[in-house]
């Protein structure tokens, strides 16, 4: 992920045949809640839906300070493991 030139952070989408996987969202530290992982939540979701698909989905450790992030936009946890949570955001037209 670029801003203003620089890069910032990283976004890996895995596209299936009825979901978008986001594999990871790494953001850099000193630039962390500044709005750059809702912009980039906010650009999977519009690639999601580009391919035609409505769902995302993704796997974030129970501890990561990622979670409230997620669950701000959208995601809700649709199981778990001892270290995971399984989450999943159901997307409407109106991200595009």
């Amino acid at each position: 992920m670029l801003y203003n030139h620089e890069a910032v952070g990283v976004l890996r989408l895995q596209f299936e045949s009825k979901y978008c996987y986001l594999r990871g969202l790494q953001v850099v530290p000193t630039l962390q809640n500044k709005g750059i992982g809702k912009a980039a939540l906010n650009e999977a979701k519009r690639r999601t839906l580009n391919a035609n698909l409505t769902t995302l989905t993704l796997r974030v450790l129970k501890i990561s300070p990622a979670l409230t992030l997620y669950e701000r936009n959208g995601f809700v946890i649709q199981g778990e493991d001892e270290r995971f949570f399984n989450m999943a955001a159901e997307l409407s037209q109106s991200v595009r």
